[in-house]
């Protein structure tokens, strides 16, 4: 009962955590890019 009452909430936890982690490392790459094509 307690279990199903916080599954969805630990999977939107983990959808968030996962799209944070994924935009940090898209920035980071991006950065990288960016400052590999201006020096």
């Amino acid at each position: 009962m307690l279990a199903a009452l916080f599954a969805p909430s630990i999977g939107a936890l983990l959808q968030v955590l996962a799209l944070a982690t994924g935009n940090r490392i898209k920035y980071a790459k991006t950065k990288w890019d960016w400052h590999r094509a201006h020096y």
